[in-house]
Formats: C-alpha cells, structure tokens, sequence
C-alpha cells in the first residue's frame, strides 16, 4: 500500500482555442483534479492499494472528490476544511500548458495531529507521497521516525531559499520538480544536494524529457512521444506516480524507472481534463516494452 497526502479538490479548465477578450466563447470542464487526485487515481490505474489523505469542504465539491476516489477503490482519510474543497482555475494554452489559478482555501489554517488514530493506516504504507498544501509537513517528522520513504513534489520552484519547501527539500528521500521557471536546472540540483545529500531528484523538463540525479548516477532521458498532447494537466504527478512504482515496488533501475516515469506522464497528456482513460498497468509494461526494444 502507498499513501498519498495533499491537494484535493476541483479544477476548471478553460479551452478558449482563441484570443480571451472580455467576452469569449470557451469550453469549461469540472472534474476531481489537483495533485493529489492525479497521484491517487494513476497510482490506482496503475494497480496500487492507496491511501488518500485529502481535505475537503463539507460541500458537494467535496463530496464528488472523495466518491471519485472510494469508486476508484482509493482508502480516504477524510479532512474536514471549514473553509470548503479547493479550487484551481486553468486557462489551457493550445500546446496543452496552462496558467493555473490555485484556490487553497484552509491549507495554512488546518493542524492535523499526525497521531491520531485516523491516520493510523499511512504509517503501515510501503512509501508516502507528499503535495505541498501546509498541513501536510506535520506528518514528515512522524514518517521518518517510523521509517518510512518520503517523496514530495515541489512543483515549480522559483527559489532555492524558498522556506515554506524547507521542510519538504530535508527530509524527503526523493524530490520532484519542473523545471518550467528555471533557466539551469543545474543550480537547483546543486543546492538541493546540498539540503539533503542523500536524496533522490527528478527533474521533469516537458518536451525536453526527464532527469535523475542521484549519489552515484545522473541520468537525462528525451521526451516520450506518443498520441497528441491534449492537456499537461497531471503530468507531474503522474512522473512521480510512475517512478515510484517502478522503483520502490518493483524494482527498476533508476534509469528504467524515470522512463517509466515518462510513459506514465506522457499517457496523462493525451487524457483531456479528467481523471478517467489514465494508464494501467497492462499498458504502462506494454509501451516500456516496446520502448526499450526500439531504444539502440
């Protein structure tokens, strides 16, 4: 079993297809979206038992994330956010990028005691996925006591002296982020290392492909091709879903694991604003196979 602890909640993609003037034309699609919806449903697809950490409004948003994820066969611990389920907004480029506005509601105001009792079942998972909503670093410190892996998602960073990803960049054993607001990548590595010098980092580059960098490899791979690119929506969250099966349950290499990393996040891209059509298991091996049997 892993754990998924973090976003949950509604995101609204608008495709304009066009200039946005006051008044546009667009299409709106609602669906049970964020960080940690992506990483739960594609770890499920992809044949995990999970745990889902999520908080929720006590609202119909909320409602609709968590019977999403319970029809899926994803266990919730379910947090009550007073402030109601988070929203994000994202204007869809037609490259299928996006400028998303996030909506956290009570992220800096929950406290969850990471003791208590509902919690329970996390500390008995194979790893724990973080999202980096607040609330959710009040379970590192627990977690690396009990001995259990630690990945996070920084997501896009901007700054190596950001204090409110501290905390995260520290104690994780694998650390994820994009590079889409980084000119050199290569500072970031650098510094995190310095951080936390035993740490695994995946760097996810979009179409110019993937990075792992760890104690003794550093290992760049091209961009997966594949159907059109729809939406990147996930895409991130379906890199580190997809690693982190193959590494730490299955056994692949560094190197075999951020390809498969890859395939998981480049399935994501051709599913357009949903959380349904995402990659199995059956087809992640298929593609991986043919991959590697076309790879010189």
């Amino acid at each position: 079993m892993i754990a998924i602890i973090g976003a949950f909640g509604i995101d609204t993609n608008v495709f304009s297809g066009s200039e946005v003037y006051e008044s546009s034309f667009s299409t709106n699609i609602d669906y049970p979206g964020q960080a940690g919806n992506y990483c739960a449903h594609v770890a499920s697809s992809l044949g995990l038992d999970v745990t889902a950490v999520a908080a929720l409004g006590d609202d119909i948003a909320g409602d609709w994330v968590f019977n999403a994820l319970v029809e899926r066969g994803v266990n919730v611990v379910r947090i009550t956010d007073p402030l109601g389920t988070k929203r994000s907004v994202n204007l869809m480029r037609s490259n299928g990028t996006r400028l998303s506005f996030y909506d956290g509601r009570g992220s800096m105001d929950l406290c969850p005691n990471p003791h208590d009792p509902q919690f329970a079942s996390i500390y008995s998972a194979q790893y724990v996925h973080l999202n980096i909503v607040n609330w959710s670093r009040y379970f590192i410190k627990p977690l690396k006591e009990a001995g259990i892996p630690i990945s996070v998602d920084l997501q896009d960073v901007t700054s190596l002296g950001d204090e409110y990803r501290m905390d995260y960049v520290k104690d994780a054993d694998v650390i994820f982020f994009s590079a889409v607001n980084q000119c050199d990548i290569n500072e970031f590595i650098k510094g995190y290392r310095v951080q936390n010098p035993s740490a695994i980092i995946i760097v996810g580059k979009g179409a110019d492909g993937a990075r792992v960098v760890s104690t003794n490899e550093d290992i760049s791979l091209p961009a997966v091709s594949g159907a059109p690119i729809l939406d990147t929506t996930g895409a991130g969250d379906s890199l580190a879903m997809g690693f982190l099966r193959s590494y730490f349950i299955d056994g692949y290499s560094l190197k075999d694991s951020l390809l498969r990393g890859q395939i998981t996040a480049r399935h994501t891209c051709t599913v357009k604003s949903s959380i349904e059509g995402l990659i199995s298991k059956q087809e992640l091996e298929k593609r991986y196979i043919q991959i590697k049997e076309n790879s010189p």
